[in-house]
C-alpha cells in the first residue's frame, strides 16, 4: 500500500496537507517495523551468525531513519526555493529505487521466502542490498553537507 499511495494521489491530482503527514508518520512507524520483522525473520531461521544480522538490520534502520529525513528536509527545501526534484538518468532512478524503503522490502521478502523454502542464500543477497543502502545513504548525506555548506 506504501508503494502505491502516492501514486494514487499523482494521478487523480488529490493532494492535501493531511496525506503528505500521514504518508510521514507511517514512514516512521512502518519502516522500523518492517525492519524488526526482517531481524525477527532471520533469527527465527537460526541460519546465519546471529550477531551479525543483528548488527546489519541496526544499521540498516539507523540509516533508514537518516535518509527518510534528509529526503523530508530536501523536500520541503526545494519548496520553500520553488524548485522541482532535478530529472535522473534512468540508471540513478533505478539505483535510488532498489536501495530504499519500502522498495527494499518487495525484494528482500521475495529473497526470503526463496530462502525459507531452500531454493537460494538470501544472506549474500542482504549484504547487497545493505551495502546499497549504507552507500546511497552516505552519499545522500555528503551532497546534503556540500550543498549545505556551500551556500553559506
Amino acid at each position: 500500500m506504501d508503494c502505491s499511495d502516492g501514486e494514487v494521489a499523482r494521478s487523480t491530482k488529490q493532494f492535501s496537507k493531511y496525506g503528505v503527514e500521514m504518508d510521514f508518520m507511517a514512514h516512521l512507524i512502518s519502516h522500523p517495523l518492517m525492519n524488526f520483522s526482517f531481524w525477527l525473520t532471520y533469527m527465527q531461521m537460526d541460519k546465519y551468525n546471529s550477531t551479525i544480522i543483528t548488527i546489519l538490520f541496526l544499521i540498516f534502520g539507523c540509516t533508514e531513519l537518516i535518509s527518510r529525513n534528509i529526503i523530508d528536509i530536501s523536500i520541503y527545501q526545494m519548496k520553500k526555493e520553488g524548485s522541482g526534484r532535478p530529472l535522473l538518468p534512468f540508471y540513478k532512478y533505478l539505483f535510488n529505487q532498489l536501495s530504499c524503503y519500502p522498495n527494499i522490502a518487495l525484494f528482500l521478502s521475495i529473497f526470503i521466502i526463496l530462502d525459507i523454502g531452500h531454493i537460494i542464500d538470501s544472506e549474500y543477497i542482504l549484504y547487497v542490498l545493505f551495502s546499497t543502502h549504507l552507500g546511497s545513504t552516505a552519499n545522500l548525506y555528503i551532497k546534503t553537507l556540500v550543498k549545505y555548506y556551500k551556500s553559506k
